[in-house]
């Protein structure tokens, strides 16, 4: 069973791609699930971490297989992640810290995406008109 919150990993094709669950449901044996410990490490963070070119670069060497490649999660456990922390204890802070932090870029980088897709938008529609003005109005252009 997977809940709202829980962790998932695909372990086989697209291997190493962090997904946070939004509903109810189950899984097949192409995911892995991560029930972090909270106390250990905060989701936003560890989900940002399983995402980073760094880790999914390491999925991609640990996979195994020919044509179709898969992680499992012995394959996963061998890893180590950087985890910040403060004297013997995972700073719970600073992994808050760097999440609300990429949580601020990311929707940064989408407004942008937004407002370009827009302007592509807009340009396309002036392509139309323009090309519907030179071939509707009989003249050519020359």
């Amino acid at each position: 069973m997977v809940y709202p919150g829980d962790l998932l990993l695909t372990n086989s094709m697209t291997v190493g791609k962090a997904y946070i669950s939004k509903i109810k449901g189950c899984i097949h044996d192409g995911w892995l699930l991560f029930h972090p410990k909270i106390d250990k490490l905060y989701p936003d963070y560890f989900y940002y971490l399983l995402n980073s070119h760094i880790l999914r670069y390491k999925f991609a060497k640990k996979a195994r297989g020919g044509v179709v490649r898969n992680l499992n999660i012995l394959l996963v456990k061998s890893i180590l992640i950087p985890i910040p922390f403060r004297g013997n204890q995972p700073n719970l802070e600073k992994q808050k810290e760097i999440a609300n932090y990429l949580d601020s870029v990311y929707r940064k980088i989408r407004t942008l995406k937004e407002k370009i897709q827009h302007q592509i938008t807009q340009l396309e529609e002036m392509k139309e008109s323009i090309l519907d003005e030179v071939f509707n109005s009989g003249g050519g252009g020359k």
